[in-house]
């Protein structure tokens, strides 16, 4: 009531009315919608509640919450594997699930370490706190004491069990490789080929989306900003998302940018990956024929009972 009120004297109507309540809705999007309006003081506030809620969705996941084990004189070890010092406090207990998810992947709750946010950062200024930051000063000095730098006392602030380990996995960067390997995109290929051969002979890495953002922008040397804003319209579009979908999920971090901007992208990126778009639109002809996606490696998902086909799942299942 006290956000509705707050619009209303801004003279901002909500596009969304609750299915519970029958009052106007301010979710998330919302939100979004204002957060990126005409009227600048109601959008400035819908950012902070977007950003306020994340907050909060990380504090009842995350902090309040019972699923800790209390742990007495738990050992901390160096880069060596020998115990320098002993941590008492809590520690996470989650359970796993193989298959779970509805693609297949691992489930992990109570709670879900898969989805642990991870701090973002422009040059050294702190821009979005990640679950991480939450946690400051936990383990950190404690670290620190037996021999680790902050960068990756930083890193190892979460912690397994004794005798157990733990993965931090970039699933975007290999939901990447994936959509290369499915859709044959010879660009694509390319890079990760010559980017598993640097790695191999330790000469470094091929930087995917800032080769991407040299195509995009026809530019030897791309900025920050033109490399940030390639990343992003990868991953909004990997799964077959509209240019107005990634034009929602890159403007609340790049304001200046507009939808006919980001059509423009589409547009060359289409021109320079045209196998990615082949291959999912493929996806969506097979899913119109057969009422059926199937996963390379898994199974079959029968995404539509009622026959509406949903483009995004075509591609997303494979890849998940």
């Amino acid at each position: 009531k006290q956000i509705k009120q707050i619009f209303v004297d801004l003279g901002v109507k909500s596009s969304k009315v609750s299915k519970i309540t029958g009052e106007p809705s301010f979710d998330e999007r919302v939100l979004h919608d204002i957060s990126i309006g005409p009227r600048a003081r109601a959008a400035t506030i819908a950012k902070l509640l977007i950003s306020y809620r994340k907050y909060q969705t990380l504090l009842s996941v995350y902090i309040d919450t019972d699923n800790y084990k209390e742990v007495i004189d738990y050992p901390l070890v160096d880069r060596n594997g020998n115990v320098k010092g002993y941590y008492s406090g809590l520690l996470a207990l989650p359970s796993w699930s193989p298959g779970r998810a509805i693609t297949g992947r691992w489930g992990c709750s109570d709670p879900n370490l898969t989805n642990v946010p991870k701090p973002k950062y422009d040059g050294k200024k702190l821009v979005a706190p990640g679950l991480r930051d939450i946690y400051v000063g936990f383990l950190i000095d404690k670290l620190i004491s037996v021999g680790w730098t902050k960068s990756e006392a930083i890193k190892r602030v979460t912690l397994a069990l004794r005798q157990n380990g733990l993965i931090e996995v970039d699933y975007s960067a290999l939901e990447l490789r994936w959509l290369a390997f499915l859709s044959g995109d010879p660009l694509l290929m390319q890079w990760f080929a010559e980017d598993v051969e640097l790695r191999r002979l330790g000469k470094g890495v091929v930087d995917v989306h800032r080769n991407t953002a040299k195509l995009l922008f026809g530019t030897q040397d791309p900025t920050k900003t033109q490399r940030d804003l390639t990343k992003t319209f990868r991953y909004a579009t990997a799964y077959g998302g509209s240019a107005e979908t990634a034009w929602e999920a890159i403007v609340t971090t790049i304001p200046s940018i507009t939808l006919n901007d980001v059509r423009y992208v589409m547009k060359q990126d289409r021109k320079n990956h045209p196998a990615i778009y082949e291959w999912r639109e493929n996806e969506i002809r097979f899913a119109h024929l057969n009422g059926y996606i199937e996963a390379p490696l898994s199974k079959r998902r029968h995404f539509f009972p009622d026959g509406q086909i949903e483009p995004t799942k075509c591609a997303d299942y494979p890849m998940q």
